[in-house]
């Protein structure tokens, strides 16, 4: 049998929404700072990597989830393990964790330069990897450009954004080869 209760919230003066109780059931009221700096992820997000991390892995996650969307930074070991009680040492296995996860990945082929994910990326499939292959080797005709570019040139002019590129690269020409 449950029943409704009505809390008070904080430091007294609102008042919660009812809410439902059953026996043995433990009550917990929350009460955020929500000056800035705060954290703000999907709640969904979290969830996955408390089932995918280790703890450690787990603070690396939210130390990375402190940055606002498209920040860049440069990642200190040092703020991270002073601000989340854990060793230096430890780095390697909790950054490690996140890149076999999908959390991070490697940007441009860069083998320093990566990008945080809050939600786990899906490595490709061979099938994909040799789409992305051909599709970057090819050229293909624009005639609002008057030439032909590959798609890499087009990424890159985007400033590496794919679905601009993917855009633009559907509004191009296949080109003939000489000898069909």
């Amino acid at each position: 049998m449950s029943e409704e209760k009505t809390v008070k919230v904080g430091k007294g003066d609102k008042v919660g929404t009812p809410y439902m109780t059953v026996p043995n059931q433990r009550t917990v009221v929350t009460d955020k700072n929500l000056k800035a700096p705060f954290l703000q992820v999907n709640y969904e997000d979290i969830r996955q990597a408390a089932r995918d991390l280790t703890l450690n892995g787990l603070k690396l996650y939210l130390y990375m989830c402190e940055n606002k969307d498209k920040f860049t930074y440069g990642f200190s070991t040092k703020d991270w393990s002073e601000n989340y009680g854990v060793r230096a040492s430890s780095i390697t296995d909790a950054w490690k964790q996140l890149v076999d996860k999908g959390y991070l990945t490697l940007q441009d082929g860069c083998k320093s330069k990566f990008v945080f994910h809050s939600s786990p990326i899906k490595p490709k499939t061979a099938e994909e990897l040799m789409e992305e292959l051909k599709r970057n080797s090819q050229e293909r005709y624009f005639p609002q450009l008057g030439r032909k570019a590959s798609y890499q040139e087009i990424l890159t002019s985007f400033g590496g954004d794919e679905s601009k590129t993917a855009a633009v690269w559907e509004m191009g020409e296949d080109i003939k080869e000489e000898n069909e």
